[in-house]
């Protein structure tokens, strides 16, 4: 700080050789930091310096090359990226846990191109409308209809692969343990969100406090994903969004995060016990009043008929195998569909 006020209001007679002398004065508090990591060279250590030396005296109006200061693209990039890692090694667990690595983001962004050329247009469309509701300062609520088999679990790890490899923060549950563990980095609503789980009712909050590291991960992320919501309480959301509310202070649905829901309400409701029909629909989350804020994508396209179609095509139509399979999972889809609209 001290150097940046020199070079900003002193105009020293030789900047550069005075750097030369003291820039490992400067950097021992990062040489510190980076050897208990293993990381720390005089190069790092340098180039650390020199970015805040340039981020001090910007304030000014100044730039390195004003004073025969030079850092190149690559020690630039180097220092960035040491400094990012070194801010996530000091975060709370939670927040770590829930951050991709610098390093690994490029590889991470790569992926989910790869991916995103795979999707079907009715996922396709549902991917850039989750993108465009994180950049939304308010957010947006979103719910994807997907019966089985519409690829619902991997567009949602494309999404999230996209935007963990912008650096942000976005949590991915789910209502059951198995469809859990099939989302990246995924956790079950109840154990993530702290919610209760055996007697959920109306004007509960999640039971976290607002002082804690999880309390803080909620505030700075950006969005959260919740597959097989179908089977989700409505108390729960409605928990999720009293708590939001109250941790970013604000009166927006969700206190403005982009909350995604996944699910197919033909498929299993909200277990509760001992519930009567009209009980058990009464807690699903269509009955919330929240539910009028989630625009609703409609997934058409089964990708496990799909797959068969397009190996029928590859042998030429010949196989009778691959035809046969084609045959039965077309007439499950079908029926599948039906039995779920109440037609069988």
């Amino acid at each position: 700080a001290l150097f940046g006020y020199i070079l900003t209001f002193n105009e020293p007679e030789d900047p550069a050789s005075l750097f030369d002398d003291f820039w490992q004065k400067m950097g021992e508090d990062y040489a510190r930091d980076l050897s208990t990591r293993g990381t720390g060279t005089d190069a790092v250590v340098r180039a650390l310096v020199l970015l805040d030396i340039e981020q001090r005296i910007q304030g000014g109006g100044k730039q390195l090359t004003d004073f025969n200061l030079s850092l190149s693209e690559a020690d630039r990039a180097l220092a960035e990226q040491v400094r990012a890692a070194t801010v996530q090694a000091n975060e709370p667990k939670e927040i770590q846990d829930e951050l991709i690595p610098p390093p690994e983001r490029a590889q991470l962004a790569e992926s989910a191109t790869m991916r995103l050329a795979t999707l079907k247009p009715s996922q396709r469309a549902a991917y850039y409308a989750v993108l465009a509701a994180v950049a939304c300062p308010k957010g947006q609520r979103i719910f994807f209809d997907a019966p089985g088999g519409t690829g619902k679990t991997y567009t949602f790890n494309t999404i999230l692969a996209a935007l963990r490899a912008k650096g942000l923060i976005v949590l991915a549950v789910a209502s059951s343990g198995i469809a859990a563990i099939l989302l990246e980095l995924g956790r079950t609503f109840h154990s993530r969100f702290k919610c209760e789980r055996l007697h959920p009712a109306a004007n509960q909050t999640l039971n976290i406090s607002a002082q804690t590291a999880l309390a803080e991960l909620l505030r700075r992320c950006h969005a959260i994903f919740w597959d097989e919501a179908a089977m989700g309480n409505k108390y729960h959301l409605e928990a999720l969004d009293k708590t939001l509310r109250d941790f970013m202070d604000s009166n927006v649905p969700f206190g403005g995060k982009t909350i995604v829901l996944g699910g197919d309400f033909r498929q299993t409701l909200p277990i509760v016990r001992f519930a009567s029909r009209a009980q058990i629909l009464q807690v699903a989350l269509t009955n919330s009043p929240l539910w009028a804020e989630f625009k609703s994508f409609k997934f058409e396209e089964n990708m496990r008929i799909e797959g068969a179609r397009e190996q029928l095509q590859r042998t030429g139509g010949v196989e009778v195998d691959a035809a046969q399979t084609l045959d039965r999972l077309e007439h499950f889809a079908k029926w599948l569909l039906r039995l779920g609209d109440g037609a069988e």
